[in-house]
């Protein structure tokens, strides 16, 4: 069986990510307790997968045979594979793992 992906779509929504980030940052002025401890464990899981070797996170969308997009998240730092049937199912546990 062979899979179609779309690395234009894909790339399209870890810009979209990033840019969700880089507007969280902007809007939190005050840096709390809460904000922090999110530092921090961020910082902590990039340094572990940079001294693992580890990737970053992987997005992947499919076109399945019936025409709809299958997308395919890959967490190097759980080391799990989700699968989504929608771009905005995607966004909801983005923002989700990124407040983790």
């Amino acid at each position: 069986m062979q899979s179609n992906f779309s690395s234009g779509a894909s790339d399209a929504l870890e810009a979209e990510f990033q840019q969700i980030i880089r507007r969280q940052h902007r809007n939190s002025s005050d840096f709390s307790q809460n904000a922090l401890k999110r530092w921090l464990v961020q910082a902590g899981r990039s340094v572990v997968a940079f001294l693992t070797g580890q990737q970053t996170l992987s997005i992947r969308s499919k076109v399945l045979s019936d025409g709809s997009t299958q997308w395919t998240v890959y967490d190097p730092f759980t080391q799990s594979r989700h699968v989504f049937g929608s771009r905005q199912a995607v966004c909801v546990w983005l923002e989700e793992r990124y407040y983790r």
